[in-house]
């Protein structure tokens, strides 16, 4: 019975270990998948009139519309043509469906939907200074030592929000430090839950004349965009792309709430927050055990109470002026060395809490659901006991007694249910 018992107590407790174990060695799970789903839905943009020019872009609507910046595809107005490259290195011919020059934001329509995922979007709302983003895209100098065959696999830098402004057009900008390169422009800004709140657009750059070396005659003079400090680069916030996309009834997923404290810990630490359900868990468990194993007593009708036995019994007894408190002594079983007070209703005893009051253990299957209960007289001064029909009996003086009818006790007698491991005795104190 003890080994069951264990069992029951173990198993409950060592399946949330493991759970924790699992989540403790796979974090990545956990803070990086969410990224990766971003990232496969980032392409490349290529726009090739008499020389090529690339950028990124990222898929929306039902994989059939690709949002990337105008300036990546402004190609276009001399005849340019616009593909989409993909990571398995397929093609795809796209036409610009809507451009905003204002924003720097182009919609482009692809001739055939792509078997990718559209991206899910965040507002400004849910973004913060200092919050963890991501940069995915294809800057052009990873492309120098890349070879061919990773021409559509997409690059993941991380970085904060630093500020969030808006230009002197009006346009909704985020700063942040992730590195946004040449090649970045058009791909998205990715929060720490996977969802783009932003579509990068530049690095903070300066226009540099640089001479190429040579005599006073040929010397030859061009302009050369140079990065024009570290760590700053800027996104178009999505809040600037979702009503263009509303207008052309193009369907999408936005989150408008700011994520809660435990939203962000799921993904920042969730090592810490199952740690946190675990040890929940293992309390409510272990509380649960406390309870069925002691039973449930109602109100006021049981008082544990240590109380000592008077030695002049028989003038307790007789004493007819006093009023002395009616107990019942717990010998053996499970509430041995217990006193119980009984007041003036009966106290039931047996294993279903929504029949008894002194409920005894589940697995105790020689005890009855309600077994007997007991009563005291105070104007006769004594017990009355009562089996109700039990299975295994209950006994006074080691003789079974009647089921259905009551039996007096008097001071100092015992009882006792099924065997002497479940025995009582009545008593009077002052």
């Amino acid at each position: 019975m003890k080994r069951q018992g264990s069992n029951k107590f173990i198993k409950p407790i060592l399946l949330p270990f493991l759970f924790v174990i699992f989540c403790s060695s796979c974090p990545q799970l956990y803070a990086g998948t969410s990224q990766k789903h971003a990232l496969q839905s980032t392409v490349r943009v290529l726009c090739k009139t008499d020389r090529y020019q690339m950028g990124s872009g990222f898929v929306v609507g039902h994989s059939d519309h690709i949002v990337t910046n105008w300036h990546v595809v402004d190609c276009t107005k001399k005849n340019g043509e616009v593909s989409v490259y993909l990571q398995d290195g397929s093609q795809f011919r796209a036409s610009v469906l809507s451009k905003q020059v204002n924003k720097d934001l182009a919609i482009l329509k692809l001739s055939s939907p792509l078997n990718l995922s559209a991206v899910k979007f965040a507002s400004g709302k849910t973004v913060a200074v200092g919050d963890d983003v991501w940069v995915a895209g294809f800057p052009g100098g990873a492309d120098e030592i890349a070879s061919l065959d990773e021409i559509g696999v997409a690059s993941l830098s991380k970085g904060i929000i630093s500020r969030e402004i808006h230009s002197s057009g009006g346009v909704g900008l985020l700063q942040t430090e992730a590195a946004i390169n040449p090649g970045n422009s058009g791909g998205p800004l990715i929060d720490e839950f996977g969802r783009v709140i932003g579509v990068n657009v530049a690095k903070s750059l300066a226009l540099v004349a640089t001479v190429v070396p040579g005599t006073k005659q040929d010397a030859s003079i061009s302009l050369q965009r140079l990065p024009l400090s570290e760590g700053i680069g800027w996104a178009i916030q999505v809040d600037e792309l979702l009503p263009e996309l509303d207008r052309l009834h193009i369907p999408y997923e936005v989150d408008t709430s700011p994520s809660n404290f435990i939203t962000r810990l799921w993904f920042r630490e969730p090592f810490i927050l199952v740690i946190f359900i675990i040890v929940m868990l293992i309390s409510l468990i272990l509380i649960r055990l406390l309870y069925r194993q002691k039973g449930k007593v109602i109100g006021e009708l049981i008082k544990y109470t240590q109380h000592r036995v008077p030695k002049n019994d028989k003038q307790l007894i007789d004493s007819k002026d006093s009023n002395p408190r009616a107990m019942l002594y717990c010998l053996s079983g499970h509430y041995a060395g217990n006193n119980l007070e009984l007041n003036d209703h009966a106290l039931s005893i047996g294993r279903d809490p929504d029949l008894c009051q002194l409920v005894m253990p589940s697995m105790l299957s020689e005890i009855g659901r309600r077994h007997c209960s007991l009563s005291f007289d105070p104007e006769e001064r004594c017990f009355w006991l009562e089996d109700h029909w039990s299975t295994n009996g209950t006994f006074i003086n080691n003789q079974r007694i009647a089921s259905g009818q009551l039996h007096r006790l008097s001071h100092g007698e015992h009882f006792y249910l099924n065997s002497l491991k479940n025995e009582f005795k009545v008593g009077l104190v002052e």
